[in-house]
Order: structure tokens, then sequence, then C-alpha cells
């Protein structure tokens, strides 16, 4: 793993922090732990090392994250007009990366190497360019995120040319909002309620998982998932 790691850092004062944070880096191994079909498995136990070294499953190019706290100046310092109207703080949170890489295998025994060994690992031979435009429309990007038809057959009994987690799949960006206020019970022995109310994927940014990747699913690079829409919660917090 190589990385190099940059952050801007703007500590609490004047009523409000920011931080921005950016990795880029590289990761690679021989296996991952990872749910990625073929993953942690080896093609050919004969190649190990050339034949299964690569990025990592959950390598990732680029990562931006930006968070920052604000205590919102209106009626501040008000008295009995700041603990009914004022006294809200933001909490905003930023996060946009890269896609993670996938294994793109055959699903089935092609090599023959039989006997009851694990199979799912074995690639197909690459025989064009499988990158498509990755700013088609969703619609275009779910049917077909990669060209299929740079994928072929190896011949019977050998294993495919492709390399382990060749593919990057669609890249995530996310926006969090915090909206916090405290209301005071009047005496400082009955304490201040909190309420909180809480918005992940402000912008309802659609983010797709990795597309199916086994050359034997009828789905082959189609994408069939994504991450959460918009989700807003609200709580109530009794502080003593």
């Amino acid at each position: 793993y190589h990385s190099l790691q940059a952050e801007l850092l703007k500590r609490w004062s004047k009523g409000y922090s920011l931080q921005l944070a950016y990795t880029y880096s590289k990761s690679i191994d021989d296996s991952s732990t990872s749910s990625t079909p073929g993953a942690g498995v080896v093609q050919d136990p004969n190649d190990y090392r050339k034949g299964n070294r690569a990025m990592s499953d959950m390598d990732q190019r680029h990562i931006l994250s930006v968070n920052g706290i604000w205590d919102v100046p209106f009626l501040r310092n008000r008295g009995a007009l700041t603990s009914a109207f004022g006294g809200w703080q933001l909490n905003v949170m930023e996060r946009i990366t890269t896609g993670i890489p996938f294994n793109t295998v055959l699903g089935f025994d092609r090599a023959l190497i039989g006997g009851g060994r694990v199979v799912g690992p074995q690639r197909p031979n690459l025989v064009g360019n499988p990158h498509l435009d990755p700013n088609r429309s969703h619609g275009e990007l779910v049917a077909a995120y990669f060209d299929k038809a740079a994928f072929d057959l190896p011949p019977e009994g050998q294993f495919g040319s492709l390399g382990r987690n060749a593919l990057i799949g669609p890249g995530f960006a996310k926006t969090d909002l915090g909206i916090i206020k405290r209301f005071s019970l009047g005496k400082e022995r009955l304490g201040k309620i909190q309420f909180r109310a809480e918005i992940f994927n402000l912008f309802n940014n659609v983010n797709f998982a990795n597309p199916v990747a086994n050359r034997a699913s009828p789905a082959f690079g189609k994408i069939q998932t994504a991450y959460d829409a918009r989700i807003a919660q609200f709580g109530l917090k009794w502080e003593f």
C-alpha cells in the first residue's frame, strides 16, 4: 500500500471548524478478503503471483472527505429568544471516492482442472477495450457498465489472459447533514432536551454498486444494485 495523504484543518474557533482530507493511493496484493466473486482464490496455482497479483479488492485511488461543524449565529446570546429560536448547530460531511476493482470471471471450469477444485476465479481472455463512457445516462450504465464483447472464452484447457481485478466499478459521492438544537428546561438540574435531525445522502445521489462480473450470468455487465438513497431520521435526547 502506497499513498499520498493531505489534510487541511481549521480548528474550532469563532463558532465553526472545518476539515478537508484527500488520499491518493494504490493497494496491491495477491488475495483480498472480500465478497467479490472469485476473490481470495487463485486461478492457476502454478502461476500464483503473476496470475493473481493485482489491485486489492478494497483499492480506491482517490478519496476526498470534507466535514465541518457550524454554530449558526442567528439569535445568538439573546436569552429567551436564543433558547426558543436560536442555538442551532449544523454538521456536514461530504465523501467522494473513485470506484473499487472487481474480478471478471467465467463461472465454470474452462481450464478443465476438475477434481473438485474451485473454478470460480477462472477468467476470460481480453480481446478488446472493455471501457465505455462513464458519463452516459443512468439507464445506459445499468444496462451495460462495460463492453461485454471485449471478453472471450479461452481455448479449452487453458486459463484466460485477463488479470485479476482488471476493471474499476462506479464512483461514490454522498453528503450527510446533521441539524442539532438544545432546549433548556428552565432549571439546571432538569438538564436540556436535544433535538437532532439527520439526513444521509442529502442530495439523493445515485451510487451504483459494482456490476455483475460473472460471464455465465444472463446479467453479465449489468448493474443490479445501488447504495442507499436519501434517508432522514429524527431524535430527541434528554441531557441531565
